[in-house]
């Protein structure tokens, strides 16, 4: 309709009112900014509007979502969140706007490549030219220069920069360009206008030849600072700018200046990119290298480092967060050299700074004066970078929270106690960081430190989780959304998303899960621990293809690439070689492949043999190297593995690093059915099914009923057949519910093997187990249960319950009647000195000239049991050694196939 003659405006108007009372609809479009009064549009649009039927709808931009769909149509491709908020700012919207800009971007490389970004297409620079040819010459003039100031301009600067434009002038330009709709007034700011689309001022300010723009941010500068010289501090950012613009002409001196003044601005803002951007812009300057080591020449450049470094906290994942550390330990070298210790010490003790590096610490506490405040900040700082060596670490909790308490500093005493209780959970003292956590959280509601507070329920939801309290764990997690938000960091914002998809993948909530785990992965692409969790959930629901991708990606983040493992693994990169350690063993065991065991093992191996090997970390390699173990049947690795994880059975670990976590006791009992050590295994599952039900983990136990009953079923003993049955049912309600494919059709196999198979014949009279057997033959030589322990190399508590099991069974009322009935039966051995049968076999090998390992390998368990047995037959015979033992299993008839032995 903008282009329509008067004519035709005038057959509009009339059809309007004669169609009034007929089925027929007119639509008609036009750009309003060329509705104005010289467009005899306008005059038509005045009558109109008195017609009865008359609808006028404004149509804006697209939103954020439909520029996504309307790319994905166009390019067939999914446009990440951050090139979709590009596109979106950058055209506001505008359907043109937005075809010419999709038109720019190659489908392939939207990501990678962002040069588009910067661009004017020739179709929008065409539309904006046409535009802008309607202006007079004066109008034009003066936007040009306006373009030059920003997006937003104040009348007050704009008519001191054009000396031959009159003030007057200057006022009819801007009215002129109002009308045009180029420009629009700011709402409620007196005198101040912005271009109507960013693309506008940008083409404008293209058009300019390189020499003025440069003097017109010359001046610009000058004459923002004349305005402002009482408040240059608010206004920082845009003489940073400006300088920076006309540094060919100006130098770098105010440059410098104005890129440190708007970056400690930013910093108090909490706007860490921007900041970031202004301190680099001012070394750059200064030529300091960004990536260098040494430390600052002098004091501009020492600030700016400074500054860099809390900006950098703000801004880095845990993966980066070593750059903050390099450019804060610049900055103090050259505090500490040029005897500026209080400077030196607030660089250290900045507010979003909790772990600096201990020698930086060390050094800072040397300038601090002893019992101050800041030696007391010191000390809660030195405390987590203590974690390998607790006592100390407990030392420095004890010396920051006296100078707090005498202090009366609760801040203090709150970041004294978060730093404490974190190493309490990293060094698995779980009750004292669940109460030091506790505190904290108590006194965050009489002091404002949001990122002590994220870190107290972050630990919190992990002890909790751990210990099989989920609904609590939950609360924590969704408690440090809110002061993880106000931190405005992206660790913080990226850790509390982390608790939640921790909790959310434990419970089943996949959608919930994936929905975290995508929003993590936006701002930090290579966060390890979410890419692990990821892979997981993938395989868990059958996804293989979307589960190998993050695999492929997982393996990318290991320091060096998965193919060149660093040899010798630091603090900075122990955490991302972690992952994949325990991540590649739980997917083979969802999927029964093993094709990437050797590089888990080998990155295991490095884990366990580092000296940053926190416990979280050995712990995660150990589990790793015990799923290998049961996956390939290998009884040795498995017992290795079994006394390794039995001091923390009864938790769900490993934290943060595989999704929905394993039950130690399912692994446990996994590792003792691999050892044949059946009533072990049963106590493990049934604890694990325990644990797993009472805190809602529902997914692990769907694991642990399928893996329980395939236990039973592979043992082959009677009345084991109708208590796997009910484990598969169950597992199989669950995982069909939770939509686990994978697990839901090996449930299903494993039912159709229980269906097809046979039923056993009992070894042992009345249902005795093999194990049961054995314990009754040492019962009936009168061992006692410690002795009977040490002789089966199990603890005194397995062979109370198989002895326990033994009497029921057999009806007997006590170890006296056992033993009868033991003889009665013939399941007392003819062995002389009281040897059992498995010390008789471990005795023909040893009078082979076998040694323990070869002994080990042959019977098929650890060397350790191994020289157990080999030390009680020696005690037993009252022989001295192996060759003395060689000559009296000859004498006995001991040395052949015999399985009764002589005497």
């Amino acid at each position: 309709m903008h282009w329509a003659d008067e004519s035709s405006l005038l057959l509009l108007e009339f059809l309007a009112r004669e169609i009034t009372a007929s089925p027929v609809l007119i639509l008609g479009a036009y750009r309003d900014m060329e509705a104005t009064g010289r467009n005899p549009l306008s005059q038509t649009l005045g009558n109109l509007v008195r017609e009865r039927h008359f609808r006028r709808v404004q149509l804006t931009g697209l939103t954020q979502q439909e520029v996504g769909e309307f790319v994905e149509a166009s390019k067939g491709v999914a446009v990440p969140r951050d090139a979709l908020e590009t596109v979106h700012s950058r055209t506001e919207g505008n359907p043109l706007f937005v075809n010419e800009v999709v038109e720019l971007i190659d489908p392939g490389q939207i990501t990678e490549n962002r040069a588009w970004a910067d661009v004017i297409p020739n179709g929008v620079r065409d539309a904006i030219g046409r535009r802008l040819s309607m202006l007079s010459e004066t109008c034009n003039q003066v936007l040009q220069t306006a373009s030059v100031i920003g997006r937003e301009f104040d009348f007050a600067l704009l008519r001191g920069l054009d000396s031959d434009i009159s003030a007057g002038g200057v006022l009819e330009a801007l009215d002129e360009a109002l009308e045009a709709k180029v420009i629009e007034a700011v709402p409620e700011v007196a005198g101040r206008y912005q271009f109507g689309h960013a693309l506008i001022q940008q083409s404008l300010y293209e058009e300019m030849a390189l020499t003025r723009r440069v003097q017109a941010h010359a001046r610009i500068g000058e004459t923002l600072e004349q305005m402002h010289q009482t408040e240059l501090e608010e206004h920082a950012a845009e003489l940073a700018h400006h300088f920076a613009e006309a540094e060919a002409v100006t130098g770098v001196e105010k440059l410098v200046q104005y890129s440190l003044l708007a970056g400690d601005r930013a910093v108090k803002l909490q706007s860490y990119e921007e900041a970031v951007a202004y301190f680099q812009r001012g070394l750059t300057a200064k030529g300091v290298d960004l990536m260098g080591l040494e430390a600052a020449e002098e004091n501009e450049a020492a600030a700016l480092l400074s500054g860099l470094g809390q900006a950098q906290v703000g801004t880095q994942d845990r993966a980066n967060i070593s750059r903050a550390t390099n450019s804060l330990t610049r900055a103090f070298g050259y505090y500490e050299n040029s005897g500026n210790p209080e400077r030196a010490v607030t660089t250290v003790l900045f507010d979003i700074n909790p772990t600096p590096p201990r020698e930086l610490i060390e050094r800072a506490l040397k300038l601090a004066p002893p019992d101050s405040t800041d030696a007391g900040k010191l000390q809660a700082r030195y405390i987590f970078s203590l974690r390998f060596d607790y006592d100390r670490a407990q030392d420095a909790f004890h010396q920051a929270r006296s100078i707090a308490l005498q202090q009366q500093d609760k801040a203090l005493e709150m970041q004294a106690l978060v730093a404490a209780a974190c190493v309490d959970f990293t060094g698995g003292h779980f009750l004292q960081s669940l109460e030091r956590n506790r505190q904290a959280v108590h006194l965050a509601q009489l002091v404002d430190l949001p990122i002590e507070e994220s870190h107290a329920h972050y630990d919190l939801e992990h002890v909790l989780y751990a210990t099989g309290d989920l609904e609590a764990a939950t609360r924590h997690a969704e408690a440090m959304l809110a002061p993880a938000e106000r931190t405005h960091t992206i660790l913080w914002h990226t850790r509390a998303l982390e608790a939640n998809e921790n909790v959310c993948s434990a419970k089943g909530d996949w959608q919930s899960a994936r929905h975290f785990i995508d929003q993590i992965l936006t701002t930090s692409p290579r966060e390890a621990t979410m890419i692990g969790a990821r892979v997981v959930l993938e395989y868990q629901l059958g996804e293989t293809d979307a589960g190998e991708v993050y695999m492929e990606r997982l393996l990318e983040t290991i320091p060096g690439g998965w193919s060149n493992l660093p040899s010798n693994l630091t603090i900075s990169n122990i955490a991302n070689c972690t992952v994949p350690a325990v991540v590649i063993p739980v997917v083979g065991h969802i999927t029964g492949e093993n094709s990437r065991f050797d590089v888990a093992e080998e990155i295991a191996q490095s884990i366990l043999s580092s000296p940053y090997a926190a416990r979280a970390f050995a712990q995660a390699a150990q589990i790793g190297l015990a799923l290998m173990a049961v996956q390939r049947g290998d009884v040795m690795a498995a017992s290795e593995s079994y006394g390794s994880l039995l001091p923390v059975s009864g938790t769900m670990s490993p934290q943060s690093l595989v999704g929905p976590g394993l039950a130690v006791d399912r692994l446990l009992g996994l590792l003792s059915s691999t050892m044949s050590e059946h009533d072990q295994a049963m106590t493990h599952f049934e604890d694990a099914l325990t644990f797993c039900r009472k805190g809602g983990y529902r997914p692990e136990l769907a694991w642990t009923c399928h893996d329980y009953a395939d236990t039973l079923l592979s043992w082959d003993r009677p009345g084991d057949e109708q208590k796997a049955k009910s484990m598969m049912e169950e597992s199989l309600s669950i995982s069909a519910e939770l939509g686990m494919r994978p697990l839901m059709e090996r449930v299903t196999a494993l039912q159709e093997r229980a269906e097809t198979q046979p039923v056993p014949t009992p070894a042992y009279p009345d249902g005795l187990t093999q194990r049961e057997a054995e314990v009754l033959r040492l019962v009936a030589s009168g061992k006692t249960d410690r002795e009977i322990g040490e002789d089966l190399v199990i603890s005194v508590k397995t062979v109370g319950n198989h002895v326990s099991n033994i009497l029921n069974k057999t009806n007997v009322a006590n170890r006296t009647e056992a033993a009868a009935y033991a003889i009665r039966r013939g399941l007392v051995p003819a062995y002389p000195d009281g040897l059992t049968q498995r010390e008789v076999e471990v005795l023909r090998l040893v009078a082979t000239g076998k040694t323990d390992r070869e002994i080990a390998e042959e019977l098929f368990i650890s060397v350790a049991t191994a020289s157990t047995h080999v030390r009680n037959l020696l005690n037993k015979t009252g022989v001295a050694n192996r060759t003395e033992a060689a000559s009296y299993a000859t004498r006995r008839g001991l040395s052949g196939d015999d399985e009764t032995g002589g005497g």
